[in-house]
Order: structure tokens, then sequence, then C-alpha cells
């Protein structure tokens, strides 16, 4: 079973980021977590003629991997993909809990169709519209669309302020993950009336998991009266 799990030893943002960005990919998470840590060291020589010691698979991974560029490309790439799967859980999860009519990845769909129009990414680029474009981000990250979620839902509904305290403060990396949590334990368990054949949200096999020490936190909506 995949699980977040954060041990207060400097590498948590990491360890979050790294399956935020490669959620189906673990050769890229582990690499991912490595230059976290090789390029924090650095950071904190002072003398660059000290020796450092890094071990040998790890050095081959690094040198044979992705360039930087590459892997600013495949971030950012994740960011919109991730940021997609976040929005359309979050509707559905909004629709459930204000109590309206038969949540439904479809009626999440139209719902982001119509306010994505227009908008574009840090790059310039339109938002993704297209609504196989847009089913393909969701399934390509629905094992952490619950942690996309979370994040995305502390911009309307702030639960961390300032926002950047989400991953810079370990109180804002445990409320991410407790609201990630409470979303991910509703994307398993809530099935769509309309769907067929009867499954959940996300299938509960593929949804990486939060650790057990950190306890949901839901959030709530005023209900359509």
């Amino acid at each position: 079973m995949n699980e977040i799990q954060l041990l207060g030893d400097g590498r948590d943002v990491a360890r979050i980021t790294a399956w935020m960005y490669y959620p189906r990919d673990q050769v890229l998470r582990k690499m991912h977590l490595e230059r976290f840590e090789v390029v924090n060291t650095l950071a904190q020589i002072a003398d660059e003629g000290e020796l450092l010691q890094v071990r040998a698979d790890t050095m081959k991974r690094l040198l044979h991997g992705p360039s930087r560029s590459e892997i600013a490309h495949l971030q950012a790439e994740a960011v919109k993909q991730g940021t997609v799967a976040g929005d359309l859980l979050h509707l559905i999860y909004q629709m459930h809990q204000r109590g309206l009519d038969e949540p439904s990845l479809g009626k999440a769909l139209k719902e982001y169709q119509a306010f994505s129009l227009g908008p574009k990414y840090g790059d310039k680029t339109p938002l993704k519209r297209a609504e196989q474009t847009l089913r393909d981000c969701f399934e390509a990250f629905a094992p952490v669309a619950h942690i996309w979620a979370a994040f995305r839902l502390n911009g309307p509904f702030p639960y961390v302020d300032p926002p950047e305290d989400l991953f810079s403060t370990a109180e804002g990396r445990n409320r991410l993950l407790g609201v990630a949590k409470a979303l991910g334990e509703f994307a398993t368990t809530f099935t769509p009336k309309r769907t067929r054949p009867a499954k959940p949200v996300i299938d509960p096999r593929v949804l990486v998991r939060i650790s057990s020490s950190i306890p949901a936190m839901r959030l709530t909506f005023k209900e359509v009266s």
C-alpha cells in the first residue's frame, strides 16, 4: 500500500511533492527526494572545497536522470494535470457537502469547463478544457487527486494562512494532509448514483494513503436550501 508518512526529518515537504508530481512513477519520486537532499546539503556547506559524501547509486541516478530543464517541464505539466484532478474532486465533494442533487464527475466536468474558459496558466497557455483531456488528467492523477484538491481548496476556503505555510511548516503540512485524508475517504467511498458499473469516484486500491498519525480534517460548506 502506498502511504505518505511525515518523519519530521527535514524531507517531509519533498515526500509530499514527490507524490504530487509523480504519482505513477516510483523512479522519479526517488530521484525527487535525492535531488532535494543533495540541494539542501549543498546549501548548508560554506566551504566549496569541502568533500560531499553521496551514495554511488544516487549519483548515477542524478547524472543519468532528467536534466534540470526536463524536470522543470515535467513538474510544470504535473501541476497542470494535478490541479485539474484536484479541482474536479473538490467540485464533486462540494456538491455532496452542499446537498446538491446527484454529484458526479460528469457534472464537475461541466462546471470546470465553464470556469476554465478564458483563464490561462502561468506560462500563458489556456487551461485544459476538452472533456477527454480532463478525464485523462483525472485518471492519471487519481492516486493524489485528494492532495491536489486539499491544496486547491486552501485558496477559496483557507484553512492555513498564509498559504505558503501549507508546505513550509509542520502544522501546515499536517493540515494539508488532514484535509486530503478527508477528501480521500470521501472519494473512495462515495458512489455517484448513475455510475455504471457502480464504483466510487476513485478506486481505493490506487489512492495514496495518508499516515494514520494524521487525523482527517473535514471542511464544511453551506448547504443549498
